[in-house]
């Protein structure tokens, strides 16, 4: 028989404790629009409308009172569910009964499994920052506040409100590159610090959140954001017998003498608007 170590479990742990786990560890799902809702009665394929910003104030003629028309150019975005991730461990009959009898430490291998699929759904979802159209900085470069400066031009040049956004910034990028910057700490470059509430928590006036689950486009750097809530959609399907938050927990008999426990959850995410944030590449600290 195979070595293992585990702790004390009871099946009867598969309950709103997940839940209340999952969504504590998701750090970018909550901010973006979640249409779960859409394929709760079925379905994979969730079509959402994009009304396109296409009128022109034209004049009006005083004779007539004619308006020009504009011709509409609407398009659709397909959020597809399409993903399926699940994390499992099996334990011997042998091992079964021991555990069984041991102490009750609940949620235990709970918790361990919604952080694994909640760091997935976020990292699957922060992924689709590479989708944004505007991008400021280079992997192999450190991030310069001038880059960060640029970046927020063309959020507002695109009419995107920031006080609607939140920055998606990497701790390594942050840390070794933001942090460096004298004015973001020295409150005498400005007359008032730049962060006010302390580290990690508002730039220029938007929200930070510091995350590893965004994406690294190569061994020299990493993608930071600043995105709107309406730049990235996500869905999660509703599998039999999962929980509200998505996560099903099944316990199974296999044909040796063992059992099985498999969370999975199944999902997906989409880029709803491509020109609603700025990618910032820069270098940070890849070692």
């Amino acid at each position: 028989m195979a070595t293992q170590t585990f702790t004390a479990f009871t099946p009867e742990i598969w309950s709103p404790r997940i839940n209340f786990f999952f969504e504590q560890k998701l750090v970018a799902a909550p901010f973006f629009a979640d249409y779960s809702g859409d394929v709760a009665g079925g379905g994979d394929i969730i079509h959402i409308p994009n009304v396109a910003d296409s009128f022109t104030a034209s004049d009006i003629k005083t004779t007539t009172g004619a308006v020009t028309a504009t011709n509409l150019s609407d398009t659709n975005t397909n959020l597809t569910v399409n993903k399926w991730k699940g994390a499992s461990y099996d334990l011997t009959d042998f091992q079964w009964a021991q555990v069984m009898k041991s102490a009750n430490i609940k949620g235990s291998y709970a918790r361990a499994i919604a952080y694994r699929l909640a760091k997935q759904y976020d990292t699957d979802l922060l992924a689709e920052i590479d989708n944004q159209t505007n991008s400021v900085g280079a992997s192999g470069t450190s991030l310069l506040a001038t880059t960060l400066e640029k970046a927020f031009g063309i959020l507002s040049s695109n009419s995107i409100p920031k006080e609607e956004c939140v920055f998606f910034c990497h701790p390594k990028v942050y840390w070794n590159d933001i942090m460096t910057i004298q004015k973001y700490y020295d409150a005498s470059q400005f007359g008032k610090p730049s962060l006010p509430k302390g580290v990690h928590d508002m730039l220029y006036g938007v929200p930070v959140v510091l995350t590893a689950n965004t994406p690294a486009p190569d061994s020299s750097g990493f993608s930071s954001a600043i995105l709107h809530r309406r730049a990235l959609v996500h869905a999660k399907a509703a599998l039999q017998g999962a929980t509200s938050s998505g996560i099903r927990i099944q316990e199974k008999d296999s044909e040796s003498l063992k059992k099985v426990v498999i969370g999975d959850l199944a999902y997906g995410v989409a880029t709803l608007n491509a020109k609603a944030g700025v990618k910032i590449l820069a270098a940070g600290d890849t070692s």
